[in-house]
């Protein structure tokens, strides 16, 4: 048994800075937040892009299940990504300008997110429907943010 968290994201405002700057500038955004990912995350951890402007990381640990501290690991690396995407440096915003790219999360981690979902699908279904559910959430709740359970947006 092991821990398994996953981060669901998307980025912000990313349609209107796309249609502000083109589809160019809005393609090396997407690239930028790949490779600002991969450099916050462990080995073993992996970043998909699942759509559009959304992303998922997989926290995947080697460590045994009785080893409590993972999810906190887990919330750490999350929290550093949302914070080092706010001072990305992207093509047509200078560090001066108002302007800047966020991301909204959900962080869900198994087994403890799943155990008591009702409804059909395999568990990593449940995970994934419960992790986007609660990036919307962020969304919802003024961006900028990382939800991890209802009422834990911030």
């Amino acid at each position: 048994w092991r821990f398994m968290s996953l981060m669901c994201f998307d980025i912000d405002n990313f349609k209107k800075y796309n249609d502000k700057y083109g589809h160019a500038a809005g393609d090396e955004v997407l690239r930028e937040t790949v490779l600002l990912v991969k450099t916050a995350i462990r080995k073993g951890d992996h970043v998909f892009r699942v759509g559009g402007d959304e992303f998922v990381v997989v926290f995947s640990d080697p460590a045994a299940r009785a080893d409590q501290s993972q999810p906190l690991v887990h919330e750490k690396i999350a929290r550093r990504i949302q914070s080092s995407m706010a001072k990305l440096s992207l093509p047509n915003i200078g560090p001066e300008s108002p302007e800047r790219i966020s991301i909204s999360s959900g962080l869900v981690t198994y087994p403890w997110d799943v155990l008591n979902l009702p409804g059909e699908g395999t568990s990593i279904e449940k995970l994934l429907s419960l992790g986007d559910q609660r990036a919307l959430e962020s969304k919802r709740s003024g961006k900028n943010k990382i939800t991890l359970g209802p009422e834990s947006a911030g």
